[in-house]
């Protein structure tokens, strides 16, 4: 608005400029008045199409606003929260129509045009250098985003291949090592070097297993709370191998307890008991909306069939697990965990 303010201005001083005899004579009022008349309705005119794009863009592109708690972009969904970030857009262009109004009103005080069009040629200067000063942080930050995404996408697919290989590996029934190797081999491992081997492969396939069981259940609940869905393809790939390695948890590492110590991992994290309550608290307001809604979408029949808790939540995959454990239970599970050497946060979230 203010871009459009003072480009309008400029050409009104070029057309006062023309109509007078020289630089330094008076501008007449009715010329002033008409010239500032026509500034303002442009001014008026750029705001009002500033809007009406905003609002056709939310149509098209999701839109959101920055969340308080988290401090990370939150996707609106439902018409509500488009609703308020609609408000808040027209609320800014508002507040700035009126400063370009009011430097308009400048108009009807120069003494000549020759004052006009010294005072704003150096604001349309100021305002130029400000326009390319914006897009090159626009432009910076646009390629940042896009090389972010690629990043992302790549450390998936790595992570997701990596996870299916391993799964296919641990799932062979010849993989998991003996029972029956003696205590005396771990102190000792050169009495059978390949026993212990196969030992401390099969621990560190199960912290592997654990690790990215936490780091899924992050995932899931981060992206329900923020509403970052895309086209629901890396949400559908999680939940299925989220699925799969509990249910290989469950069934090939008995000794460790299941899927005990990803829980313990989620505990300890510093992220989860931030973002599990407003993830949870999401979810049950996306589900009640499916269950009410007259004609439900393909989404509303998503949420609906996944049942009374999301897949990350432990109330899907710990049905004991009630309620979020106090600061009390998670900090005596943080010293459990430290005795045991699970390790506290995980890395590379």
């Amino acid at each position: 608005s203010s871009t459009a303010g003072a480009g309008s201005a400029s050409s009104e001083a070029a057309t006062l400029a023309r109509r007078s005899r020289t630089w330094s004579e008076p501008l007449s009022a009715e010329v002033t008045r008409k010239a500032l008349q026509r500034c303002c309705d442009a001014i008026k005119a750029q705001a009002s199409d500033a809007k009406e794009s905003f609002r056709e863009r939310v149509q098209c592109y999701p839109c959101g606003r920055l969340c308080k708690i988290t401090g990370h972009l939150r996707v609106a969904r439902v018409r509500e929260d488009v609703d308020q970030v609609l408000a808040a857009f027209e609320e800014s262009v508002d507040k700035e129509t009126q400063e370009a109004l009011t430097q308009a009103a400048e108009i009807t005080v120069v003494p000549s045009a020759a004052a006009l069009a010294t005072t704003l040629s150096r604001r349309l200067a100021f305002w130029e250098a400000e326009i390319e000063e914006n897009w090159s942080h626009w432009s910076a930050q646009a390629s940042a985003y896009h090389d972010a995404c690629q990043k992302a996408s790549e450390t998936w697919t790595r992570l997701l291949e990596r996870a299916q290989a391993l799964i296919k590996k641990v799932s062979d029934p010849s993989a998991s090592p003996s029972e029956e190797t003696p205590p005396i081999l771990y102190l000792v491992p050169l009495l059978d070097h390949r026993a212990v081997q196969s030992h401390r492969r099969w621990d560190d396939a199960h912290d592997a297993f654990c690790k990215t069981i936490a780091f899924l259940c992050l995932l899931g609940a981060w992206t329900e709370y923020h509403n970052l869905r895309g086209d629901g393809a890396v949400l559908l790939e999680a939940r299925d191998l989220f699925k799969e390695i509990l249910a290989l948890l469950e069934s090939r590492f008995e000794r460790f307890c299941g899927s005990e110590a990803a829980h313990q991992l989620l505990l300890v994290d510093d992220v989860w008991p931030l973002v599990y309550p407003l993830a949870e608290e999401s979810w049950k307001v996306r589900r009640q909306r499916a269950c009410s809604a007259l004609s439900p979408s393909e989404e509303d029949l998503a949420v609906v069939s996944e049942g009374l808790n999301p897949w990350w939540s432990p109330k899907s995959w710990r049905p004991e697990a009630a309620s979020e454990p106090t600061s009390f239970e998670v900090g005596a599970a943080s010293q459990s965990t430290s005795k045991v050497g699970v390790p506290q946060a995980v890395p590379g979230r």
